[in-house]
């Protein structure tokens, strides 16, 4: 987003531009913090202009081993619902997950109906989405703790 002025004919400083940066693996809230200085020295020194960032509402990002448990109870579990091997995808996202994996060491996993209005005006989930993901979660809780049922 970028906000600036405050009449169409003044001239618009300061000038605000806000975004999301989101990193996976391998990079930390250090390391982006110290690309965004970067950025923003080479912008001062190419255009004479100041230029001050703050990072807001930052977690960090996690990763938990494909043969964890709980991610093998949920790949079997999403196999066994809907037929076929579910992919396995690293994403940037900023949830629950990122705080309870980094600050309390338990193992998490995302699984989800499809994402592609998330967000937006449009934000909506299909009720078979939402019934596959219900059987999934209650197939791999059961798998999680030990039994292994003939759920279809």
């Amino acid at each position: 987003m970028i906000q600036a002025g405050d009449y169409v004919n003044r001239l618009p400083t300061p000038i605000h531009v806000s975004g999301t940066w989101r990193w996976t693996p391998g990079r930390t809230q250090k390391h982006v913090r110290d690309q965004l200085a970067s950025v923003c020295d080479s912008l001062a020194q190419q255009s004479g202009l100041s230029f001050e960032f703050a990072m807001e509402a930052t977690r960090e990002p996690f990763e938990t081993p494909e043969d964890h448990p709980v991610v093998q109870a949920l790949s079997e579990a999403a196999e066994i619902v809907s037929g076929r091997k579910p992919a396995r995808i690293g994403m940037g996202l900023v949830g629950d997950g990122n705080l309870i994996a980094n600050l309390a060491s338990v193992p998490c996993v995302y699984y989800g109906p499809a994402h592609e209005t998330a967000h937006s005006d449009h934000e909506r989930v299909s009720m078979l989405q939402l019934a596959h993901c219900a059987r999934v979660y209650a197939v791999a809780a059961v798998r999680f703790c030990g039994t292994r049922p003939a759920v279809k």
